[in-house]
């Protein structure tokens, strides 16, 4: 069983901030519940991946779990998260968190980000890579959507350049192309056997002709098991909570390590 502990060279700052999360994540709707019942897993030393970081949560949360010692790499194609990112880490003292300012799919070139608007406003949360999709799907609530070229690549390609060779735990929330996400990692997946967060709805998946239990093979196809967090604890599950967005799966010849 991995067992959490914590480093006490890391800046109070960042600290303060864990334990912020940690308490909001069961009584703050905007803090998902995952990112306390994932802190457990993640150990000093750890090399974490962030794909589609967002503003930053899980990637900090991230940075205080493993410690100065660990690596954290939180990627997000979009600049004003990314300028959001950025600032946290300086502000906190996480020096340890690389942002990559690329997306990440199956494929490595160049994509438009659709970012979409409400009240003149950018909805980041929401923002998806247009290659591969086959509409809006869950974003047609949106009227608007502008578009921002973004650098596109494979988790095995960016590993090869960055020289990361290991991965611990990898946090996946892409808006739907979370299957393209694993196209794309499977060297390293099957070198790491990571533990891997994935959100897992259908009506974002839909506008990449996939569904929830098409991506949930590609990982139990490796010999992942998947658990949804429910009632305080990790319960397994065979196929795709209806309920839960998040999916953990970790395999077991990692958990017998």
């Amino acid at each position: 069983m991995r067992k959490a502990t914590v480093n006490l060279r890391l800046p109070r700052r960042l600290v303060a901030l864990e334990g912020t999360l940690q308490h909001a994540a069961p009584r703050v709707a905007a803090v998902e519940d995952e990112i306390a019942a994932l802190r457990p897993l993640i150990r000093l030393g750890d090399v974490c991946l962030d794909v589609g970081a967002k503003h930053g949560a899980y990637a900090l949360m991230m940075a205080a779990a493993t410690g100065v010692d660990g690596q954290v790499f939180a990627f997000e194609p979009g600049p004003a998260p990314r300028r959001v990112i950025r600032s946290g880490c300086r502000l906190l003292g996480a020096k340890h968190v690389t942002v990559v300012p690329k997306a990440v799919s199956d494929f490595n070139g160049s994509s438009e980000l659709c970012v979409p608007k409400r009240r003149g406003l950018d909805v980041p949360g929401r923002s998806f890579v247009a290659a591969g999709t086959v509409g809006l799907g869950s974003n047609v609530e949106f009227r608007r959507h502008r578009t921002v070229l973004t650098d596109v690549v494979t988790l095995d390609k960016w590993s090869a350049q960055a020289g990361v060779q290991h991965v611990d735990v990898v946090k996946i929330d892409v808006e739907g192309a979370e299957g393209a996400v694993l196209g794309g990692a499977f060297d390293l997946f099957q070198r790491s056997l990571p533990i891997v967060l994935v959100e897992l709805e259908d009506r974002h998946l839909a506008r990449f002709g996939t569904t929830a239990r098409e991506v949930m093979e590609i990982l139990t196809e490796l010999g992942y098991q998947a658990s949804v967090w429910v009632d305080d604890r990790w319960q397994p599950m065979t196929t795709p909570s209806l309920r839960y967005r998040n999916h953990l799966f970790q395999h077991p010849d990692r958990l017998a390590a």
